[in-house]
């Protein structure tokens, strides 16, 4: 029998008045669905239909009825309140678990060989050209997963013979974008392997890997597999170039002018007749300017031999560099002795380009093919997989790369227990004042302050020689001693405060100092208070600190 309108009308009533939401429902739910209480609710509407149960007596029935159901239950509900808080809590720290797991270094299954000389291979590599890849490998790819990755030819590479293919792969949810390009030297295919490796487990797997599963749901990759048809397709051994001759990768407006590389095309790093001159760098360009929120460009390429177990070529002051170092320190942590190349390159390449003018940021992956087995062989290309993936992952899982950012140090001296004086008649460094940091990047270093001081002899001449100077580096204005553009002064024995100035770019990586030399003509100075600030502003330009000169009666730049 159910309980009538006006016994719940009641009971709601006293419960919303006495109990809080949580307390409320649960005692709504005992009231409901508990047998204890089923017998009490069946008396009550006999009562009430045969009209020997009043309202007043009702009310207080009632109302007795939920201070004993409080006093049996209110306890239990507690607890039962702090286990699921408990739970609600478990189920947190799991979740952060499964996020942070997302950003661990993935693990992919044993790969197929791409050659044909090999049991169950899956792919014929030597046997290939770029039409070869696009049709048996991207293309079945995307047949079987229309709805999340789709293709768009560019146009046709210099040769007029190939198309220069550009597939999205498309979340649900599109929280950023990464660019993949890979063969831009036609010899280089384990890049290309590794690609289509990655797309298809992302494709067709991607539930086993928290890894992956974070890139399917979030992540749009815009992805160039063959940026360089016509090389791709050149019999073995394929060609660097593309049909023009020309190094693409050396082909981006990007100190193009200051490179030499060789002298005629087909050359190994000829960077053709201007930046953009070829119609495939073109496209790469064009890519980037589409996609310029992209958060990285990944720029994937391979060593013609086994000669390192790690290569990554990066941007000078690159803001992703730890996750190359990160992700070599973790895969070379069971060598022996590994062989790396770590290194940032400044040529006129599509990541240089990417990352210092279009201001995404990038990166240029190599593999050494042979070190781990056969080129195109199941051990390589798992390994090279492990490589490429996780680059792309760990990248995926950036919302934002933080370039070096300025920075002030405030430095400072009041006389009181140390005393300093100068009486040499020869600029002497004043220890206390030194300081020595290390930039994180290439940068301009202001240095500026006051400081107050007072002279025994009323004859003085005193001289304060702010200096900034950085080890095996020409940065060193104010730093020998013989530069005193730099230099202030003080006169006689009157307490003094004279303000500072220096200033000099610096390279990232060496160490720096900044301080004060001082001398007096006579008697001895005192210093009586200091105040320093260094102030450290990035920057990679070439010309970034220019200096000029009015001497000779018209501007001369000096540096």
């Amino acid at each position: 029998m159910p309980i009538p309108q006006k016994i719940q009308e009641l009971a709601n009533k006293v419960r919303n008045a006495i109990f809080g939401k949580d307390v409320r429902e649960a005692i709504a739910e005992a009231l409901e669905e508990s047998g204890k209480t089923s017998a009490e609710a069946r008396e009550i509407t006999e009562a009430l239909l045969d009209g020997s149960f009043d309202q007043g007596l009702l009310d207080t029935e009632i109302r007795e009825k939920l201070q004993q159901l409080e006093q049996d239950y209110a306890p239990q509900l507690t607890d039962l309140g702090v286990q699921l808080a408990h739970t609600m809590t478990q189920v947190d720290t799991v979740q952060v678990k499964a996020d942070n797991n997302a950003s661990m270094y993935w693990q992919p299954p044993t790969q197929l060989p791409a050659r044909k000389d090999h049991a169950n291979y899956f792919f014929d590599t030597f046997g290939s050209n770029a039409d070869g890849f696009i049709n048996n490998l991207f293309e079945p790819l995307r047949l079987a997963n229309i709805s999340h990755l789709t293709r768009t030819s560019l146009g046709k590479d210099a040769s007029g013979t190939y198309d220069v293919w550009r597939y999205v792969f498309t979340p649900k949810k599109i929280r950023k974008t990464l660019i993949l390009g890979a063969g831009i030297h036609g010899g280089e295919l384990t890049g290309i392997l590794a690609v289509y490796l990655f797309l298809k487990h992302l494709m067709e797997d991607w539930h086993k890997y928290p890894q992956l599963a974070y890139i399917r749901n979030n992540v749009r990759l815009v992805i160039l597999p063959i940026q360089n048809p016509w090389g791709v397709s050149q019999p073995h051994p394929r060609v660097r170039q593309n049909s023009n001759g020309v190094d693409l990768n050396r082909n981006f407006d990007y100190k193009w002018s200051e490179y030499a590389g060789a002298s005629t095309p087909f050359g190994h790093d000829y960077k053709g007749t201007a930046p953009f001159s070829e119609i495939e760098s073109q496209y790469i360009r064009d890519t980037l300017n589409t996609y310029s929120d992209a958060t990285a460009y990944l720029d994937i390429h391979n060593l013609g031999s086994a000669s390192h177990d790690y290569v990554a070529y990066n941007s000078i002051n690159a803001t992703n560099q730890f996750i190359y170092d990160d992700l070599i320190n973790f895969l070379v942590r069971d060598i022996a002795t590994p062989v790396i190349n770590n290194s940032q390159q400044d040529t006129p390449s599509a990541y240089n380009y990417s990352y210092h003018v279009k201001k995404i940021v990038s990166g240029n992956p190599e593999w050494a093919d042979g070190r781990y087995g056969s080129t195109y062989g199941s051990v390589e290309l798992t390994k090279a997989l492990e490589w490429f993936g996780n680059i792309i992952i760990q990248h995926a899982r950036q919302d934002v790369f933080t370039p070096n950012e300025p920075f002030v140090i405030e430095t400072h001296f009041e006389t009181g227990t140390t005393t300093i004086t100068i009486n040499s008649t020869s600029l002497v460094e004043i220890n206390q004042f030194k300081f020595i940091f290390t930039p994180p990047s290439d940068g301009i270093l202001l240095f500026e302050g006051v400081v107050t001081v007072k002279s025994s002899d009323p004859a003085s001449i005193n001289t304060f020689n702010p200096f900034i100077g950085q080890e095996s580096t020409d940065f060193q204005y104010g730093f020998s001693g013989t530069i005193n553009r730099f230099e202030v002064y003080s006169e006689g024995d009157k307490r003094q405060t004279i303000p500072f100035y220096s200033q000099t770019y610096l390279k990232r990586d060496k160490v720096a100092s900044v301080g004060i030399r001082a001398k007096t003509t006579v008697g001895t100075v005192t210093i009586y208070r200091y105040r320093g600030r260094i102030t450290f502003i990035p920057s990679e330009k070439a010309d970034r600190l220019k200096v000029y000169s009015a001497n000779t009666g018209t501007w001369v730049q000096e540096y």
